[in-house]
């Protein structure tokens, strides 16, 4: 049985910038959609996974693996190919519409609705890297506890679409995609999990917790508790 705590929004520009200032990092490259990274809400991209990876252990967090995110992604729907249903709806993400590229680059956090757990943008905005690299055979092995590929590869595992896709496949939730772990990439964020209760940092983030739902008396938080067997 596995639980955990996932951030409810991507990872973004302001939170991103902090992270740097605080390590004497540099910013990555701006994209053009971006300029000097002045739409701080918007999630962060062009990171590689590396990039992401650490700034989620600076946050005393990890990368969602692969099975985390996509029991996240569905929001409590069994079976279903989007978060919200079986019907493809571009209301629902942040995508591009017509051709590969046309919606011009990424939104703020949360401009779409979130999914039955209160998850944003698990579909589309920003791809999203994960722990794993990717094995395209993997989920043929069955059922697995806690199940993590970490037997290097070429690429690491990206889950959700992004700003840039058209076509509907590519935001189902068993939707797998892949890039080499050094790439920046323009088109993918990331967002957090944790693990501990008591590791996550209350005033930077709002988590869901993966049962019951109720309020944090202190952090004035909503959380949810979902458990994978």
């Amino acid at each position: 049985m596995l639980s955990f705590y996932i951030s409810r929004n991507l990872v973004t520009v302001k939170q991103y910038a902090v992270y740097c200032k605080a390590t004497g990092k540099e910013m990555p490259p701006a994209p053009d959609f971006n300029p000097n990274w002045s739409k701080i809400d918007h999630p962060i991209v062009n990171v590689t996974w590396a990039e992401a990876r650490d700034y989620a252990l600076w946050r005393g967090g990890d990368l969602p693996t692969e099975a985390e995110w996509e029991v996240a992604s569905r929001g409590g729907l069994v079976g279903k190919e989007y978060p919200w249903g079986d019907n493809f709806d571009v209301s629902k993400l942040c995508c591009s519409k017509n051709r590969y590229g046309d919606s011009g680059g990424t939104v703020p956090v949360g401009s779409y609705p979130a999914n039955g757990y209160g998850l944003h943008d698990m579909t589309g905005n920003a791809w999203e890297w994960c722990m794993d690299w990717y094995d395209s055979s993997f989920w043929n092995k069955g059922a697995m506890l806690d199940p993590v590929n970490l037997s290097k590869q070429g690429k690491r595992v990206l889950r959700g679409g992004s700003w840039l896709n058209n076509y509907p496949v590519y935001f189902r939730c068993a939707d797998r995609g892949r890039d080499y772990p050094d790439n920046w990439l323009y088109f993918g964020g990331f967002r957090v999990v944790f693990e501990d209760f008591f590791s996550y940092p209350l005033p930077f983030y709002s988590f869901t917790l993966f049962s019951s739902c109720r309020r944090c008396e202190e952090s004035k938080f909503l959380f949810l508790r979902c458990v994978l067997v």
